[in-house]
C-alpha cells in the first residue's frame, strides 16, 4: 500500500478553508444583538450624543458624537421612525435612569433630536443630539396624582416648560416623572426624590451631565383660579373705612369650582373695613352690591368682605377655622372661599371672600327684638357698655337702641356674671345654665381654645345673640389671622408662650389670669364634664381636619405664590408673626403642626379631667 505525501493533509486543510472560510468570531445572531444592546446602554451612560440612524434593509446603524457606530437587526428587535410615527408608549422612569438592573432593550425609536430606549420592564431612556434637549418631558400622571383629572405632560420650550393644571384638578402638590438623560438631576438646589413637591412657584430644574457642566430649565404651571375684579369711578382710590366709593365689580370662576357661577358682573360700593389690618400694605375690604345676588352657591346677599389675611404667611388660618366651626355646629358658619383680587386692573393679590357678619334669615338669625353683640377692645359702635367683669359689649343690632334696652341687657350680663361668682352657680335655676344657651359656650370655647386665638379671652371679635326671655348665645365666630400659632406676645400673659400647650380661654381674660367667664364656667364639674363629652364627640372630625390642612394649601398654592410675588414677605418678619420661614409650604407645615400638636395636647390632658 502506498503512503500518502507527509504534506497531503495539510494542502486538504487549506482547500477546505479556502471553500469554506470559518470567522474566528462568534456569528450568533442573539449574542451580536445582546453585545449590541450592551453598546447601546454604555453610550446611554457616557457623554456622547446622538447623530443619526441609517437604514439598509434590515440594517440598522446607529451612529453618535464619538466612537463605533452601532449595528442592529431590524429583525431581532423593533426599531421605530418617528419622523413619521409615534414614539411607543413607555413611562418615564421617576429617577431617569434604569430603574431596575436586570432591565435590557426591547425596542429602539428615533427622531431628528433623540434615540429612545424602550426597555424590557416598560420605561423608556432617551439620548440627545445635544447638552440642551437632556430634558425631554416632565410627567404628572394621574396614577401618581389622584388630584389630578387626566395626565398633563410638559415638554420644553427653549429651557421653560409651561403647562396649566387640566380642568377639576385639586391643587400644586404633585409628584413628577422626568424622562431626561443626565448623571442627576435637582429641583429648587434639592434632589429629586419620589414624593409630591409644590408647583405652585416657578419651580427650576438643574441636571448635571455625565461629561461635566449641566444644563437649567424653569417649570411653570398655571391655572383658572377665581378672580374679582373691582373698578373704583374715576380709578378713585379706597382710603377710608367709612365712606363707600362707588364702581363696578367682576366675578370669574371659570372652572365652576365653588359652584355653577361662572360669571357675575354687577354694581357696587366698596370701602376699606379691619382694625389692624387695615393698617397693613395689603388691605381689606367691604362690599356692598346694589342688588341682592348669590355668589360661589352662598345665599344671595348684597354684603360681602374680602380678607386679606396679610400677617398670616398660610393664607389659611380663617379657612382652617371656619371647618372647625363647622365640625362644632355652630348655628352659622361664614363661607369662605378664595379669590384672586383686582382692583383697577392691578394685581391685589390672593384674599378669602367671605360672607360680613349680620342679621339675617341666612347669617345671624335674630327677631326683630333681639340683640346682636359684639365683644371689642376698640369702641366702634355708638351704643356700648362694660360688664362688671370689665368686658366691652357693643351693639351692632340694634344700631341704636334705646336706654332702656342698654339698661336691659347690661342687666342680664350682670346677672350672668355674678352668679358666676357664687358657689351655686351651676344651679339649673339660680345659676348659669338658666342665662346661656352651654352648647354654644362650649363650642366656641373648644374652637378658640383649640385655635389657641389671642383675640379670644373676652377681648376682641366675639359676638353674641340675646333674644328677649332667651338665652345669651354664641352665634359665630370670627378673625383667626393671629390664631394657630401666628402671634407673638402670649407672653403678656403670665405663664403663657407662644407654644402650642397651655390653658389660654379657660384661665385667663384681659382682667388676667384666673379672670373671666369661662374660668369661672370651669368650676362647675357639669361644665367640665360637658365640656369633656363634646370633646371626645367632635375628636375624630378634629383630627382628620388636620390631616387635610395639606390639601387645603395644594389648591392655594398656584395663588399663594403669586400673592408673595405681589408682597415679597416670606422671608420678613410681619407683626406678629412667630416664625419666619421664607417658604410658603414651610409656612403651610409649621402651622398644621402647630395644629395638631395643640389637638393631641388638648386631648390627653382632657382625658385626665
Amino acid at each position: 500500500m502506498r503512503r500518502l505525501p507527509t504534506y497531503l493533509p495539510g494542502v486538504i486543510l487549506l482547500a477546505f478553508l479556502l471553500v469554506f472560510p470559518v470567522s474566528c468570531e462568534r456569528t450568533d445572531p442573539e449574542a451580536q444583538m445582546e453585545e449590541a444592546r450592551a453598546a447601546l446602554m454604555s453610550n446611554y451612560y457616557s457623554a456622547k450624543y446622538f447623530r443619526k440612524v441609517e437604514v439598509t434593509g434590515d440594517k440598522v446603524e446607529i451612529t453618535f458624537s464619538s466612537g463605533d457606530p452601532v449595528i442592529l437587526d431590524k429583525t431581532r428587535v423593533k426599531v421605530v421612525d418617528c419622523r413619521i410615527a409615534p414614539v411607543p408608549e413607555a413611562t418615564p422612569s421617576q429617577d431617569g435612569n434604569v430603574p431596575d438592573g436586570n432591565a435590557s432593550i426591547s425596542w429602539v425609536a428615533y427622531d431628528y433630536h433623540y434615540l429612545y430606549l424602550g426597555l424590557s420592564n416598560g420605561h423608556m431612556l432617551l439620548i440627545p443630539d445635544s447638552p440642551e434637549l437632556s430634558l425631554h418631558t416632565v410627567s404628572f400622571l394621574k396614577e401618581d396624582n389622584p388630584s389630578l383629572s387626566e395626565d398633563l405632560v410638559l415638554h420644553p420650550s427653549g429651557n421653560i416648560l409651561t403647562g396649566k393644571l387640566p380642568a377639576g384638578s385639586d391643587g400644586f402638590l404633585l409628584k413628577p416623572r422626568f424622562l431626561y438623560r443626565g448623571k442627576s438631576l435637582t429641583l429648587d438646589g434639592v434632589p429629586l426624590k419620589d414624593e409630591a413637591l409644590d408647583f405652585g412657584k416657578r419651580t427650576s430644574c438643574r441636571i448635571d451631565l455625565s461629561g461635566g457642566g449641566s444644563v437649567s430649565y424653569t417649570i411653570i404651571l398655571t391655572e383658572d383660579f377665581p378672580t374679582v375684579r373691582i373698578y373704583t369711578d374715576g380709578g378713585a382710590a379706597i382710603v377710608s373705612k367709612t365712606d363707600y366709593v362707588t364702581g363696578r365689580i367682576v366675578i370669574d370662576d371659570p372652572e365652576r369650582r365653588y359652584s355653577e357661577m361662572e360669571h357675575y358682573e354687577g354694581t357696587m360700593k366698596i370701602r376699606g373695613r379691619g382694625n389692624s389690618t387695615w393698617n397693613m400694605p395689603k388691605k381689606p375690604y367691604r362690599i356692598k352690591l346694589d342688588q341682592k345676588v348669590s355668589i360661589f352657591g352662598i345665599h344671595e346677599d348684597k354684603d360681602w368682605v374680602l380678607l386679606a389675611n396679610y400677617a398670616d404667611k398660610t393664607l389659611l388660618r380663617n379657612a382652617v377655622a371656619m371647618r372647625i366651626s363647622d365640625i362644632c355646629g355652630m348655628s352659622w358658619t361664614p363661607a369662605i372661599y378664595q379669590v384672586e383680587v383686582y382692583l383697577n386692573d392691578e394685581y391685589q393679590g390672593c384674599y378669602a371672600f367671605s360672607e360680613h357678619k349680620k342679621v339675617s334669615a341666612s347669617r345671624v338669625q335674630l327677631s326683630s327684638e333681639g340683640n346682636y353683640l359684639e365683644i371689642e377692645a376698640g369702641i366702634d359702635e355708638p351704643a356700648w357698655f362694660r360688664t362688671g367683669m370689665n368686658i366691652l359689649i357693643q351693639f351692632k343690632e340694634p344700631e341704636n337702641p334705646d336706654e332702656g334696652r342698654i339698661a336691659s341687657v347690661k342687666g342680664f350680663l350682670d346677672a350672668f356674671e355674678e352668679c358666676l361668682l357664687t358657689e351655686g352657680r351651676g344651679d339649673p335655676v339660680t345659676g348659669y345654665p338658666s342665662r346661656i344657651d352651654i352648647p354654644s359656650f362650649i363650642n366656641q370655647y373648644i374652637i378658640q381654645e383649640l385655635t389657641k386665638n389671642i383675640d379670644a379671652d373676652l377681648f376682641k371679635s366675639q359676638f353674641l345673640t340675646l333674644e328677649p326671655g332667651g338665652l345669651l348665645t354664641f352665634p359665630h365666630v370670627w378673625d383667626f389671622d393671629l390664631a394657630i400659632g401666628n402671634c407673638d406676645y402670649f407672653s403678656g400673659h403670665p405663664g403663657m408662650d407662644n407654644s402650642y400647650r397651655g390653658w389660654y380661654i379657660r384661665n385667663y381674660s384681659q382682667e388676667g389670669r384666673n379672670t373671666g367667664w369661662y374660668w369661672y364656667l370651669f368650676k362647675d364639674p357639669a361644665f367640665v364634664a360637658a365640656v369633656k363629652a363634646r370633646w371626645k364627640e367632635l375628636y375624630p372630625a378634629l383630627e382628620a381636619l388636620g390631616e387635610d390642612i395639606p390639601a387645603m394649601a395644594s389648591r392655594l398654592s398656584g395663588a399663594a405664590h403669586r400673592n408673595f410675588d405681589r408682597w415679597d414677605i416670606l422671608g420678613t418678619y410681619v407683626w406678629p408673626n412667630v416664625m419666619v420661614l421664607g417658604d410658603y409650604m414651610a409656612e403651610v407645615k409649621y402651622m398644621q403642626k402647630f395644629y395638631q400638636d395643640r389637638l393631641h395636647w388638648m386631648d390627653s390632658e382632657i382625658n385626665f379631667w
